[in-house]
């Protein structure tokens, strides 16, 4: 689910509940729990100005969410450090002060190397999936479905995207089992949709005629992130949904 390469030229790449694996260009060697990640399922991975490499995981052990790993040593960051609770951390950013930014579904948490600190107010949604740092320092944290925004000296400022009539809305979103769907104030004619795992399973299909709205029930699968798949009109969209 992420790759990144270290100042060796190693690879390193994110796995879903199969730890992260690095490639030195001969040899594969494959890190999980066992060996002090916080979970097997990575979703982001960030390497620091001192060569540390900073993992965003998935929140399948309670209170698990960021570990570092110096090249010997694993370092685990949970929710009694300071992180924001959340379903998984899904984007790491390292600033020229050597801070770590780190996205989560409740906010963005940064980490000075003593102490973490929260931001929730100004952002557009406190589901954050990214994270970028530019020239002049400013960090742009893009949202789940709700825009994007951007963090200075001056504060925070929200930027939300203009709606179009065959914009796709699924929410609530994370959810507990039943999902809306929206498909905008025009109907459609046909809407196809499947839910997959991130192993790329079909777990789920419908399909809805000549209406604007629908919803789908899909509480009896466990708790993660899917992946929904729908033909609209003969048009592709694909985006994730959480199930809680």
């Amino acid at each position: 689910t992420s790759i990144v390469i270290d100042a060796k030229n190693n690879k390193w790449f994110g796995t879903y509940n199969s730890g992260v694996s690095e490639f030195d260009g001969t040899t594969w060697k494959t890190y999980t729990r066992e060996d002090g990640l916080a979970d097997n399922s990575v979703a982001t991975i960030a390497i620091d100005n001192q060569s540390n490499i900073w993992f965003g995981t998935y929140n399948h052990v309670q209170g698990a969410k960021v570990t570092k790993f110096d090249g010997s040593v694993w370092t685990r960051y949970t929710i009694a450090d300071g992180i924001l609770n959340g379903e998984y951390v899904g984007a790491i950013a390292i600033d020229k002060e050597n801070n770590k930014w780190v996205g989560t579904y409740r906010g963005v948490s940064k980490y000075d190397g003593k102490n973490w600190t929260s931001y929730m107010d100004g952002l557009v949604n406190n589901n954050v999936t990214s994270i970028a740092i530019d020239a002049q320092g400013n960090k742009w944290f893009g949202t789940w479905g709700s825009g994007v925004s951007k963090l200075s000296a001056e504060g925070t400022t929200g930027i939300k995207p203009e709606l179009n009539k065959n914009q796709l809305t699924i929410y609530p979103n994370p959810s507990t089992g039943l999902f809306n769907i929206s498909f905008g104030p025009s109907s459609v004619q046909q809407a196809t949709f499947k839910i997959f795992n991130l192993q790329g399973k079909l777990l789920h299909e419908e399909t809805i005629r000549n209406a604007n709205l629908g919803s789908f029930n899909i509480s009896g699968l466990p708790k993660g992130i899917y992946i929904f798949s729908g033909i609209i009109d003969g048009k592709n969209m694909n985006t994730k949904i959480s199930l809680q």
